[in-house]
């Protein structure tokens, strides 16, 4: 791990890579929005999300109309991950593994499509550690989420226990969010922005905008983070202020004191 990093991004199945060959530099992948469809297949109907019918879907995929990602571009995204870097410092997957659109499912549907993310980073990236967090299509029913304790927070970290430690399970098991050292210096922290998405009708921003008190808690870590001279990096789902109910919780940190001047 150096001192700076450089992130190579996976969205849905397209990566964008940048390179160097800077010793101090680091990588990380960040995955997001898979949107995982074991339904899909090819020549499937467009208008059927590529799950019936017969139509144009094509073997990788379709940008013609509402279909979710097939199995095999899911598979032949993380090759490509691996071929061109297969060893980064650390992993973010930010959410949203289920399908826009399910055909039918339960609870149990929902924690098989989480342990996804366990498979494909165990069997990718077996060595590499990795933080993940739910979106806000990761839920039952569709888009609703609690702000306290819950099924969903709790089958979770059950499933990403291997990647979630038991201090970060108890806030995560609380309210979706965590934090942790990635070294020496660098902290991450994971907030559960979806819970104030817009279309989660079990937390109302008017009359609760601290969901599981997790933005006092994120101020107690950044304080925390800046007397300890660390380096943090947040990640969440739905970026602050879009379509979503978080809007100015993000309270101003002090900087560190300057360092005293060459004798």
């Amino acid at each position: 791990m150096g001192s700076r990093l450089l992130a190579l991004t996976l969205i849905v199945a397209l990566a964008s890579l940048a390179a160097a060959e800077d010793a101090d530099v680091g990588y990380f992948w960040q995955i997001t929005d898979v949107h995982l469809q074991p339904q899909y297949y090819e020549k499937a109907s467009v208008r059927e999300h590529c799950v019936a019918g017969d139509g144009d879907a094509g073997l990788y995929g379709t940008m013609d109309g509402a279909c979710d990602l097939p199995q095999i571009t899911a598979d032949s995204a993380f090759q490509l991950m691996k071929l061109e870097k297969p060893e980064p410092d650390f992993i973010f997957y930010t959410g949203d593994m289920l399908p826009h659109d399910p055909l039918e499912y339960d609870e149990d549907d929902v924690i098989r499509y989480q342990a996804n993310v366990t498979f494909y980073l165990e069997k990718y990236f077996p060595r590499v550690k990795a933080y993940p967090l739910l979106g806000n299509h990761d839920t039952l029913p569709r888009f609703q989420m609690y702000d306290y304790e819950y099924w969903l927070y709790d089958r979770t970290a059950d499933t990403w226990s291997e990647y979630l430690s038991t201090d970060m399970q108890a806030t995560f098991r609380k309210g979706g969010y965590y934090t942790t050292l990635i070294t020496t210096g660098l902290r991450v922290i994971a907030l559960n922005t979806a819970v104030l998405y817009y279309h989660n009708n079990f937390v109302n921003p008017a009359n609760d905008s601290d969901p599981a008190g997790m933005f006092a808690w994120a101020k107690q870590v950044l304080d925390t983070a800046v007397a300890n001279d660390e380096k943090v990096m947040m990640i969440y789902h739905i970026p602050v202020g879009f379509m979503s109910g978080v809007q100015c919780q993000f309270h101003e940190v002090p900087p560190p004191p300057p360092p005293p001047p060459p004798p």
